[in-house]
């Protein structure tokens, strides 16, 4: 009798264990099923608004700050997957190599909305996130497989290029942000990054092209009356920055110093000077700024070494 009831009980235990097995796969199972870029906003909660509407940029930005903590690196290299896949191959400009905002459907499936913000720092953000993930786990291997996409990525920097060096939001939008062209500058850094990390060696057009936006920015965009940068600028008109203004006018400014300070070769004085100004300013306003400002900011204080 006493063996019998051992067995029961044994059995009830693997039962138990097995139906705990099976849950905890079907969970992981879910989690690995779950689009990665709405996995990667899940992670941060309600900083995250709108959990229906996708922003590919915005979601590059939350995945370079999980790079830059050393957080959910699978889930990066999900969601980088996931972006190779969900370029344009001709979009509604003609593009090849851009990406569209995505909403969710009733049904819970991405669906584009065949629009997007920018070209432009939507490309230089993805590439400089490529960047990071080379730089912080080795893996040449995604480079490898998608240097095509890669290519087509960098090259809309390029093609959105103007002869003073600046880049234009989108092919009908001319408008020309300091966001947008510091993410241009930082992208195109990388792909030379990474160019030479693949072993394709160095790439003397696009050092051409990066070379071009750095001149372009401290030259067009450098407000020397003011000491700070325009933030935009839209044919001869000037987007004067306002210091008690924090978007765009002073917001603009943090992407300088966010992605690649080589933006500041020969204007080092610049550098620490509107930095000191920003920080002075608005150090303190990030803290309730949207998570995407606040993570470019956190980046830009560690590019800095906190300096004041």
């Amino acid at each position: 009798m006493l063996l019998c009831q051992a067995m029961i009980r044994n059995g009830l235990f693997c039962v138990l264990v097995a139906s705990a097995l099976i849950c905890s796969l079907g969970f992981g199972l879910a989690e690995a099923a779950e689009n990665p870029a709405r996995a990667l906003m899940r992670q941060y909660g309600n900083d995250i608004k709108e959990h229906n509407l996708i922003n590919p940029y915005t979601v590059s930005i939350l995945a370079m700050n999980e790079l830059e903590e050393g957080r959910n690196l699978p889930m990066v290299k999900r969601f980088i997957i996931w972006y190779f896949g969900a370029l344009n191959n001709g979009d509604k400009d003609g593009l090849t190599g851009s990406i569209y905002d995505f909403k969710v459907s009733k049904k819970g499936r991405l669906v584009p909305t065949g629009d997007y913000d920018s070209v432009d720092g939507y490309a230089g953000a993805f590439l400089h996130l490529l960047r990071l993930y080379y730089e912080r786990t080795g893996d040449k291997t995604l480079l490898v497989k998608y240097w095509s996409k890669i290519k087509d990525i960098v090259y809309l920097i390029a093609y959105l290029q103007d002869e003073d060096g600046l880049t234009h939001a989108t092919v009908k939008l001319q408008a020309k942000y300091l966001m947008d062209n510091a993410e241009s500058y930082a992208g195109v850094s990388a792909f030379l990054t990474l160019s030479e990390a693949v072993g394709k060696g160095k790439n003397e057009y696009y050092e051409d092209v990066r070379a071009a936006l750095r001149t372009g920015i401290q030259e067009n965009f450098y407000d020397a009356k003011r000491g700070n940068y325009f933030w935009a600028l839209m044919g001869k008109e000037r987007f004067i920055s306002n210091w008690n203004v924090l978007y765009p006018d002073a917001y603009a400014h943090v992407l300088l110093f966010a992605y690649d300070r080589s933006l500041f070769e020969g204007f080092a004085d610049r550098m620490d000077a509107v930095w000191g100004k920003l920080v002075s300013s608005h150090g303190e306003h990030f803290a309730n700024a949207p998570i995407e400002q606040r993570i470019l900011f956190r980046m830009a204080s560690r590019r800095m070494g906190l300096r004041r």
